[in-house]
This record gives C-alpha cells, sequence and structure tokens, in this order.
C-alpha cells in the first residue's frame, strides 16, 4: 500500500489553460502551487511569459515566480532543489503540492533525478560565447560532434543553449556529456504523483489559442517590455532568459533583424513548435491522466480524478498502534499547526490517567480508533527537541490524527479550513507511572481563524475527540 504523501502535478502545452485551472483547484483543494515553467523564474519579464497578473497571484500565490534577474541562469537541478524543498515544506503544512508548467524537462527531473553534471562556468561560458560570436553556433556544433557524437547527433544545429551547455560540460570534466548522463543512478522520489496532462482534442483549435494570446501579448507591448529589460539589464540574444519564444523573436525585430509582419509570423511558428515539443514530452511519460484541455468544466473533471486517485480513500489497517484504521489514504490533513497566528489556543481538554509512557501512547491511539480517527503522524517532541537544542524535556508525544468522514465532508464543503477538522492529541509523562492527555478543540482552532464554515463538523470532531480520550 502506498502511504508516500501525494503530489499533483498539472502538464499541458502552452495555451492548454494550465494556470486558470490550477487557480480554480486552489480553491477546492487544500493544494499550495509550484511553478513549473522555466520562463516564469524571471522578473521583469511578465508579458511574453503570459505571467499570472498580481489579482491571480493574490487568489492563487505560485512559488517560483520571479525569482531571479534574467541575467541570471536556471537549471533543471536548481529546480529540483527547490522543488523539493518547497513540497516538503508544504507538506508539513498538511496541503498537497500541485505542481503547474509546462517545462517538461523539470517534471521529468523532479520524478527522475539528474546525472551529475558540474555547475556552470562563467570564464568558460565566455569562452564560448565569444567563439559562437565569432565562427556561428554550427562551427561549435561540428566541434561537439568530435568530442560527443551522440549528443551532437540529437540536437539540431541551431540548437545554441544545448550545443554550448554539451560543450561547456566537455571543457569543465574533459568527458563527454552523454557519458556523464549514462552513470545517472535511479532516485527514489517521496511523492505519490497524480499526474493530469492536459491534451488537446483538436490542435487547431489549440493553434488558435495560440495566435490569439501572442497576438494579445504584441498589442500588450512585448517589444517595448524587451526594450525596458535592455535598458534595465546587461542582456544578449545569447542569455537564456532572451531565448525564451517570443523575447527571440522580439529581439530579432529590434535589430532589424526581421520585420513586424514576421515578428508575428516568427512568433507564431516558434510557440507551435513549443506546443509539439510539449505534447511529445507529454506522450511519452508513464501513467498520464489524460483530459482534453477543452472539456466545458475542466477543473471539476480534475478534481474528480484527483478523489478517485484515493487522496480521500481509507488505507487498510496497520499493526501497528500509532496506525489505525480510518485514515484517509495519502491525506494531506496531518498534524495542524497554525502558523500564521501569533498565538495557539490554549490547551482546552486534560485529564491525567495512571500509566506508563508507552502503554498510554498505544491506549490513545486505539481510543481515536474506536472514534474513526486514524492516525496521520506520531511526533516524539523530547527527542526532536533534545536533537536540536540539547535540552531535556519531559517525554511528549503528539498524535496528529484525522476522522475521513469529516474530512471528506470539508473537501465537499470547498473549505479552506478543511485542516482544522484533525487533532493532536498530546501525552505528557508528568511523573514515573503518571500520564496528561491532552489536546485542543478544533472549535477553538477555528475561532482563532475567524471561519465558521465548518462549525458544526468541527464540534462533532470536538465530541469524538473528547470522548476518545475520556475512554483512554
Amino acid at each position: 500500500m502506498n502511504k508516500l504523501p501525494p503530489a499533483i502535478f498539472l502538464m499541458g502545452p502552452t495555451a492548454s489553460g494550465k494556470t486558470g485551472v490550477a487557480v480554480e483547484l486552489a480553491q477546492r483543494l487544500p493544494v499550495e502551487l509550484i511553478s513549473v515553467d522555466s520562463a516564469l523564474v524571471y522578473r521583469d519579464m511578465d508579458i511574453g511569459t503570459a505571467k499570472p497578473d498580481a489579482a491571480t497571484l493574490a487568489r492563487a500565490p505560485h512559488h517560483l515566480i520571479d525569482i531571479i534577474d534574467p541575467t541570471e541562469a536556471y537549471s533543471a537541478a536548481a529546480f529540483r532543489h527547490d522543488a523539493l524543498r518547497l513540497m516538503a515544506d508544504i507538506t508539513a503544512k498538511g496541503k498537497i503540492p500541485l505542481l503547474v508548467g509546462g517545462t517538461m524537462l523539470y517534471f521529468k527531473a523532479l520524478r527522475e533525478g539528474l546525472s551529475d553534471l558540474p555547475q556552470s562556468d562563467p570564464a568558460v561560458r565566455a569562452e564560448l560565447d565569444a567563439e559562437i560570436a565569432q565562427y556561428g553556433i554550427q562551427h561549435l556544433h561540428r566541434q561537439l560532434a568530435l568530442v560527443d557524437a551522440e549528443t551532437a547527433a540529437r540536437l539540431k544545429p541551431a540548437d545554441t543553449q544545448r550545443i554550448q551547455r554539451a560543450m561547456e560540460i566537455y571543457r569543465i570534466t574533459g568527458q563527454p556529456m552523454s557519458a556523464l548522463i549514462g552513470q545517472q543512478q535511479s532516485v527514489e522520489f517521496p511523492y505519490r504523483i497524480i499526474p493530469i496532462a492536459l491534451i488537446p482534442s483538436d490542435r487547431a483549435q489549440l493553434h488558435a489559442r495560440i495566435a490569439t494570446r501572442f497576438k494579445s501579448m504584441l498589442e500588450l507591448g512585448l517589444v517595448d517590455e524587451l526594450r525596458a529589460l535592455r535598458k534595465k539589464y546587461p542582456l544578449h540574444a545569447n542569455m537564456t532568459s532572451m531565448r525564451c519564444v517570443g523575447y527571440r523573436q522580439a529581439w530579432q525585430f529590434m535589430e532589424g533583424e526581421i520585420s513586424e509582419a514576421q515578428l508575428l509570423e516568427t512568433g507564431l511558428a516558434a510557440t507551435r513548435q513549443l506546443a509539439k515539443r510539449q505534447l511529445t514530452w507529454l506522450r511519452s511519460m508513464p501513467d498520464n491522466i489524460e483530459l482534453d484541455c477543452f472539456a466545458p468544466d475542466l477543473a471539476q473533471a480534475i478534481f474528480d480524478k484527483v478523489k478517485q486517485s484515493a487522496i480521500m480513500r481509507n488505507e487498510a489497517p496497520s499493526r501497528s498502534p500509532c496506525r489505525q484504521t480510518g485514515r484517509p489514504r495519502g491525506s494531506p490533513l496531518r498534524n495542524f499547526h497554525i502558523t500564521r497566528r501569533n498565538t495557539m489556543p490554549a490547551i482546552n481538554f486534560k485529564r491525567e490517567i495512571s500509566d506508563s509512557f508507552d502503554h498510554a501512547i498505544e491506549r490513545a491511539a486505539k481510543a481515536l480508533g474506536a472514534e474513526g480517527f486514524g492516525i496521520l503522524t506520531r511526533i516524539d517532541m523530547h527527542s526532536k527537541i533534545k536533537e536540536k537544542t540539547g535540552k531535556e524535556i519531559i517525554p511528549t508525544v503528539i498524535l496528529g490524527a484525522c476522522n475521513p468522514n469529516l474530512a471528506h465532508e470539508a473537501y465537499t464543503a470547498n473549505s479552506d479550513v478543511a485542516g482544522l477538522l484533525p487533532c493532536n492529541a498530546v501525552i505528557r509523562e508528568i511523573a514515573p507511572g503518571k500520564i496528561s492527555l491532552e489536546f485542543t478543540k478544533p472549535t477553538a482552532m477555528m475561532q482563532i481563524l475567524g471561519d465558521a464554515k465548518l462549525v458544526n463538523l468541527a464540534r462533532e470532531a470536538d465530541a469524538k475527540i473528547e470522548r476518545a480520550l475520556t475512554n483512554v
């Protein structure tokens, strides 16, 4: 039985409506969004990247947008590092990471890991830039074929970015990139992926969307945006940011290399090619749940698929006393912490019993299980605090528990306070053979948040938890 925490991958070609759907899902599910887009990482590049506007980001904040300047580089390895860190933080808060975007290499790197390739070397990169400026990229491609025929064969002679990177790796390491990639070891991805792929049922309709959007970018001032970028930053045409679709063509227009009509024509062609490559990637990825991006209620269809993927389905009983039946399978509703407030509500249930510490934990877990709660987490606070600070505290364990029926009601109510329905049952050994059982009522936490949508459900949870710990 897969007990890894869930993560949703929302993938699709450009102009397939990924952002709009992700924002809708953020209103229905306890998720945080992580952008998987190699262009949205750049600050001040807004129009040409179709970056979500301020109102959209206020409604559904995205991680990994506007994190570097256009003069900087951002790799798949950097993305993987940042995404895994963010996913761990999101999961720890009891939410689901929802990764949305169209940079398929990033999705692949995140899921499968990367070869241990060297970081970019500014001196070597500058040397290669000079060679490209003097002799052209086709010359560098021929040089690559002499030292790494396998990589050169799979790269187009005009693929400046990848040819330059392959030559950079060879000059830094003395080994061809293809050999280093062959040494890649498989890595375990610590999440249960729900891979949603938005596939257009009508390619012509997607192309029409692409045309409408690119024309809109030009009308909104793509060229003026690039002009402002060139004034603000020391940019050149071979920088990764300036090779983004739209900006490359706008740069050529500003340099007088193409006309205004050609700007539109080449921009559309490049965007259609990008969509074609993205779809090729998607079709090669295993186990994708494919949905038509033109479906009338796409967000609802994805929501249904997420539910079918057992985020809210109970897991089978476990032998461990701290893994009782009733847990929503892979549930994101882990032990609940209010991190957005300066104060936590006081403990409003406390009972003392005579028992050993370990046996009291087992009894508390069984009593919660009898009331339909599954134990999602066990946190040994005394061990954690000693590990972090070196200080000793009295033995304390927190059992994070959740009732799946209440959690399901919270989901279907589209509430953003679903995290209130779990509880933290605190077991403290206040003296040898003397145990304190404590918890904070969900309704007390709801009052802190000021949201009464689920007050009746929270009261029901209050009663069940109190009855469980009274019966210990």
